[in-house]
């Protein structure tokens, strides 16, 4: 039993995130060690905040650790992502303008 517990303790400590990174082209999520989740902008629908039972209740993957500032990232044909930033409201502003500039940017090079 005590084993067990050592080992849920080991995989939560692995798989919680620690911190969150926005490029020109994806978000990165940074979990322990050297696990990372990568989320490229070509793949990602939409980023909007979720408050309520919504925060709490959801089919995404579920990487929040707090229902203050509850954040999802939904994504084209695969499975959303949700997350909670310690400053969630510059994080959303950051990562919507960043796609925003990622979707024109590829708009135009789809027209030349």
């Amino acid at each position: 039993m005590f084993a067990v517990t050592l080992f849920d303790g080991l995989l939560f400590y692995c798989v919680m995130p620690r911190s969150y990174q926005i490029f020109e082209d994806s978000i990165r999520i940074n979990l322990s060690g050297p696990f990372q989740m990568r989320l490229d902008f070509k793949d990602i629908r939409s980023i909007f905040r979720v408050e309520g039972a919504n925060a709490l209740a959801s089919t995404n993957i579920r990487f929040a650790t707090s229902t203050a500032y509850v954040i999802e990232i939904a994504r084209k044909g695969k499975i959303g992502v949700v997350i909670s930033p310690s400053n969630g409201g510059a994080f959303l502003d950051q990562a919507n303008q960043a796609l925003k500039k990622y979707t024109a940017s590829s708009i135009n090079q789809s027209k030349m």
